[in-house]
């Protein structure tokens, strides 16, 4: 689970990586796909788990800007109140 101030938060994240994708989709040759889809998949079984994964979710995403930076923003909107 997610802590439930932070589920909107959570939600517009994956969002914004869906986002990304698509706009990353249109450029050739883009090796980012696999990783950014891997955690996408991911983050939303942690909102499932019966425990709190919120810095789980949290550590998630700022790994995904450490391999691509242009993702930057997740964590910004992950963050927000």
């Amino acid at each position: 689970m997610i802590k439930k101030n932070k589920e909107a938060a959570a939600l517009k994240s994956i969002n914004y990586i869906f986002v990304l994708l698509r706009h990353y989709s249109s450029l050739e040759n883009y090796e980012g796909f696999p990783v950014i889809l891997d955690c996408a998949e991911y983050l939303p079984l942690l909102m499932l788990d019966p425990e709190d994964k919120t810095e789980e979710f949290r550590e998630t995403l700022i790994e995904i800007c450490k391999i691509y930076p242009n993702y930057n923003n997740i964590i910004k909107i992950f963050d927000q109140n």
